[in-house]
């Protein structure tokens, strides 16, 4: 009875230790490939897995060069008008695109679903900005209506093949800050004209989920209760 006693007296030190210090390990967790592919599209989207291509360019008429028609669409479909369409698709008001009232989105295509997430878990993506035009056109991102911009037509300085500048593949991260369901939304849209062809390609989308936490209390307390009933049973076999 004694030697439980004293037992029971280590583990309850144990257990007030790693209480008060609140020393925490995480199970690692494994990230999760998002399929594109089932997301809602507007405009001139191809999703496939966990990449999808976006651009401005008209699927009957080349924007930048009418000799190559259709060079720089994706999908065989026309991007959607700005001022509503595309505003509407990834969960804005209609002119929450637009620079100012004189620089407005004209139009513009994009990518859309409903992630059931869990407070900090990570949706995570590369992605890479090109364009053929001078103003201000734009890659962006929304989360139940908060738009963050990827990159505009300034940070394009980098050449590229088929455009005439790129951002060069960047790696683009959002924690979720509570649990349930959020409206999200990936797109580019042209600003102030319908001329000038402006892209975004992502690629390896993936939602990283938050790390299981294991307390190394809980670890403790169960293995000490272990090795007590391991003893006693011991003892009653002698």
């Amino acid at each position: 009875m004694s030697n439980f006693k004293s037992f029971s007296s280590r583990l309850l030190g144990i257990f007030s230790f790693f209480a008060s210090s609140s020393l925490v390990f995480t199970n690692p967790a494994q990230a999760v490939s998002v399929n594109l592919g089932s997301w809602t599209t507007v405009g001139d989207v191809n999703a496939i897995g966990n990449q999808a291509d976006f651009s401005t360019a008209s699927s009957t008429t080349a924007d930048d060069f009418p000799q190559a028609a259709g060079t720089f669409n994706y999908s065989g479909n026309n991007p959607v008008a700005g001022g509503g369409a595309i505003e509407t698709a990834v969960g804005v008001n209609p002119g929450e695109l637009d620079n100012d009232f004189f620089d407005v989105a004209t139009e513009g295509s994009a990518i859309a679903s409903n992630l059931n997430v869990r407070k900090g878990d990570r949706l995570i993506f590369d992605w890479n900005f090109l364009t053929n035009d001078i103003f201000s056109d734009y890659a962006f991102f929304v989360a139940n209506g908060v738009i963050t911009r990827l990159a505009d037509v300034s940070d394009a300085s980098n050449s590229s093949s088929f455009f005439d500048s790129e951002t060069g593949t960047r790696t683009f991260s959002y924690t979720f800050a509570n649990d349930g369901n959020f409206q999200v939304g990936i797109g580019v849209t042209d600003i102030g004209d319908f001329n000038s062809t402006s892209a975004l390609q992502i690629s390896n989308a993936q939602i990283e989920p938050v790390p299981e936490p294991l307390t190394i209390l809980g670890t403790t307390v169960a293995a000490g209760f272990g090795v007590m009933f391991r003893r006693k049973r011991s003892k009653k076999k002698a």
